[in-house]
């Protein structure tokens, strides 16, 4: 009684196989979803914008930015841009803008290399900003598709 089998080769054969069916559609599975995820990720658009403070100048209403050099040919005179204010958090306080002047001067310090930009704004009876008053600014210079991205973080460009 040492060598009992409690089941036959028969039964471990069946047992020990995959369903052929079982694997195709697996494996088929598997390829559609990656092939709708790369798919989709072609239609699929996100903005890409450039982010900085600025310092207002409610006499003026001029706001001035500091843009680093290597993002400055990517704004043009003319363009729109959103003031956001940090210390308010509800709700949150936009400002529109738009880019008035680029300075062709270059600053360094020890966060980088910066030109300075000018930009007016519009503002609201009811809002009172004090001088040289900080702001949050974003300003959309395109969109990318979600697939780009995909193939830059593969190539790592």
């Amino acid at each position: 009684m040492d060598s009992i089998e409690l089941r036959s080769e028969k039964v471990r054969n069946i047992i020990g196989k995959m369903p052929p069916f079982l694997i195709r559609s697996g494996i088929s599975i598997i390829i559609f979803v990656f092939i709708g995820i790369i798919g989709g990720s072609y239609f699929f658009k996100y903005p890409v914008s450039i982010s900085s403070k600025a310092s207002l100048n409610p006499k003026t209403k001029t706001a001035t930015l500091h843009i680093l050099e290597k993002e400055i040919d990517k704004i043009k005179v003319g363009q729109s841009i959103q003031l956001t204010f940090p210390q308010i958090e509800e709700p949150e306080i936009l400002l529109a803008a738009k880019i008035e002047k680029i300075s062709d001067s270059l600053f360094i310090e020890n966060d980088g290399a910066y030109k300075k930009v000018q930009a007016s704004y519009t503002i609201d009876s009811k809002l009172s900003i004090q001088a040289n008053a900080q702001a949050m600014v974003k300003i959309k210079i395109g969109e990318k598709r979600a697939i780009e991205k995909i193939v830059s973080f593969v190539t790592r460009e």
